[in-house]
């Protein structure tokens, strides 16, 4: 039997230049629309999960943490400051292709500054939409998953990280090699597949046989990131697809999303 592994992150519902309805209402009677860039996003979002609705066989998605956003350190940059009720309402609607695509929905606990305590706004959303429970919760710290006899390891936070172009892959190598050893070490048989996410972008390699990757964003660059310097090389969106069947994946290609590159100022 095939089954499809659609692993998504970070769309930052509520944030500003995150995934976001067609009309907000927010909880003092505001209605925001949202721009331009954001209805290009969701038009990608939407092609993303439709192609995975198009394959055969049992079709799954991984969303690896940061869905909502409450930034508490730039509320500023939100759509909703406060109000939990109209921040699940957006993330929801924003899911629902992923429901109508997908058999079961797997969603991860991320970064407490944009999920809040204990990434309560993970866990909500996840009991919305009906994910697969992890023991008495809805949302996982940690997901290992056997798929047709290839091994997945899923946590948002990744122990490794590097942000230079020609680092990037071999901090992917190093996440592989660490969960790999860590593996070892309790004496259980490493992953195939590590997948990490929260560092918005995408990274990928491979250690002793298991492969790594770091997966990219549903969030163009907010001010943070224009300040560390990467407002004129914004990542791609998109997510990582693997087929499995009979203890063998295939990685997808061509599921990234490149925005349109800005031209120069004429004088």
């Amino acid at each position: 039997m095939q089954t499809t592994i659609a692993v998504a992150s970070d769309q930052h519902v509520n944030s500003l230049v995150g995934l976001c309805p067609a009309k907000v209402k927010r909880a003092d009677g505001g209605i925001y629309h949202r721009t331009k860039e954001q209805d290009w996003m969701m038009k990608c979002w939407d092609a993303f999960w439709k192609r995975v609705g198009k394959t055969k066989g049992k079709k799954v998605a991984v969303l690896l943490g940061e869905a909502l956003d409450i930034n508490k350190h730039a509320k500023q940059d939100l759509i909703e400051y406060e109000h939990i009720g109209v921040i699940l309402d957006m993330g929801e609607e924003v899911m629902e292709v992923v429901l109508d695509n997908t058999d079961e929905q797997y969603v991860l606990r991320a970064t407490e500054a944009h999920s809040g305590p204990q990434s309560y706004l993970d866990e909500m959303l996840a009991k919305r939409i009906g994910a697969v429970p992890c023991d008495e919760n809805f949302s996982h710290y940690h997901l290992y998953l056997d798929v047709n006899g290839v091994t997945f390891d899923f946590q948002h936070h990744p122990q490794t990280s590097a942000r230079r172009p020609w680092t990037k892959d071999a901090a992917a190598s190093r996440q592989a090699a660490i969960t790999w050893d860590e593996y070892c070490e309790s004496g259980r048989k490493p992953p195939d597949i590590v997948g990490r996410a929260h560092v918005h972008y995408h990274g990928q390699g491979f250690s002793r046989g298991t492969y790594g990757f770091f997966c990219p964003p549903w969030q163009l660059c907010t001010p943070f990131g224009h300040r560390i310097g990467y407002g004129s090389s914004i990542e791609p969106l998109g997510g990582k697809v693997f087929t499995c069947e009979r203890g063998d994946y295939y990685i997808w290609k061509n599921t990234r999303f490149h925005p349109r590159q800005k031209s120069p100022l004429r004088i």
